[in-house]
């Protein structure tokens, strides 16, 4: 077997493809990829136990037969970038009678690598295609709310923590236990909630353990156009248009129910910076194991104020000004009297930093039958199909909210 690729074409195919790092398929053989060639085009593949991935680029000329494969060990990869503008791999037989892959680039240079078996790293192709169809996203719309999601799930891996707080959903309406709008992304640690509305969700469902979104936000980062996502007997595949492919493990426990609330008493806003600049003061001013502090609205003045609960640490921020959001000079909503709650000062601070605009909208819902004060941010806005914030893109609004401390 003799094949000759372009150095660009395989280059670009590994950056693909290496989302899912391989891992040594045997003790004592080393991580590595699978290259077969079929169908007059170069097929990439990676495994990691619970993840797989797919790319497809052409080739120079090739000398075998159809669905020849060999092993390309991981840690020959970073040569490759210097052997020129085409590689040639070739297997060869060392004078001690070991068999070898040849890698001969197009400036003279050469190694060897060994000859694994090429059946340590099977193709996921037969599942992929007896996959279902389902869901298809924008891969920059996707790749957003995932990203903006994460920060809102379980830092940590105790087991007390609920399953279903693990992972991300979107609700297209067929489930009436999901109390969401249709095209809603969901995600929440039991403590903070994060809401993605995009007309392009609406119709989608959809839902992943957090264990892979690292990988998946990854893929989609370099995905083009639109990627279908395809549940297979064992995978669920998300395939874009540009032909590479990402799988992932099933996972079995999802939300059963979630639901958001629909009233505001009070909604301002206020400039971004001016709101984090008081709450970073208590941030550095306080002990940085401490994150409980108090919360004080003052109606008559239209502010907030952010002062420490610590006995030895005391310390109390700026007023920040609230200005009542108005539309078509009406105010929405402000609660006509003070109110003072406790609140995690760096959930307060996530969740308006996370707030990609200028002024940030802050909502209060004072529910006093329960001693709570739900607090969210709104932002609205479209994103185009490079990901970037501009007009004419898909529309979104993005809720992340918070509830306050006892």
């Amino acid at each position: 077997m003799k094949l000759q690729v372009d150095t660009a074409s395989l280059r670009e195919a590994l950056a693909h493809v290496s989302v899912v790092k391989p891992k040594a398929p045997l003790p004592n053989t080393p991580a590595a990829y699978r290259v077969e060639v079929r169908g007059g085009s170069c097929f990439l593949y990676a495994r990691d136990g619970s993840h797989v991935s797919r790319a497809k680029f052409s080739y120079l000329e090739f000398e075998g037969e159809e669905g020849d494969a060999f092993l390309l060990p991981a840690s020959n990869v970073e040569a490759l970038a210097y052997g020129g503008t085409h590689l040639t791999f070739s297997t060869s037989e060392t004078e001690a009678g070991t068999k070898v892959l040849l890698i001969q680039g197009e400036r003279g240079t050469v190694s060897e690598a060994p000859l694994l078996d090429s059946n340590l790293v099977l193709s996921f192709d037969a599942e992929l295609t007896g996959a279902q169809g389902g869901a298809v996203f924008k891969a920059a719309v996707l790749n957003d709310a995932l990203t903006q999601a994460r920060g809102f799930l379980p830092k940590d891996n105790n087991p007390r923590t609920e399953e279903h707080f693990k992972s991300v959903v979107i609700a297209d309406g067929s489930n009436p236990k999901l109390d969401l709008p249709n095209g809603t992304l969901y995600a929440a640690d039991g403590i903070r909630a994060f809401y993605y509305f995009s007309d392009d969700f609406v119709g989608q469902a959809f839902s992943i353990h957090a264990n892979h979104l690292p990988l998946l936000v990854s893929f989609l980062a370099k995905a083009k156009g639109l990627v279908s996502i395809l549940k297979g007997a064992n995978l669920t595949f998300a395939s874009s248009e540009n032909g590479t492919v990402l799988g992932w493990s099933h996972h079995h426990k999802q939300y059963e129910q979630a639901r958001r609330y629909k009233e505001d008493h009070s909604i301002f806003l206020t400039p971004k910076e001016t709101i984090l600049e008081a709450l970073r003061y208590l941030r550095g001013a306080i002990d940085e194991k401490r994150n409980k502090i108090k919360v004080a609205y003052k109606h008559s003045e239209s502010t907030l104020t952010f002062s420490s609960v610590d006995g030895h640490s005391k310390a109390t921020s700026f007023p920040v000004v609230l200005i009542p959001k108005q539309v078509e000079g009406k105010t929405l909503a402000v609660k006509a009297e003070d109110s003072e709650f406790s609140m995690n000062l760096d959930h307060f601070l996530t969740l308006v930093s996370s707030c990609r605009g200028n002024e940030v909208e802050l909502r209060l819902n004072f529910r006093n039958d329960k001693g709570l004060v739900l607090v969210r941010t709104v932002e609205t806005f479209t994103l185009n199909d490079e990901g970037k914030i501009a007009p004419g893109g898909s529309s979104c609004e993005i809720t992340r909210y918070v509830a306050s401390m006892v």
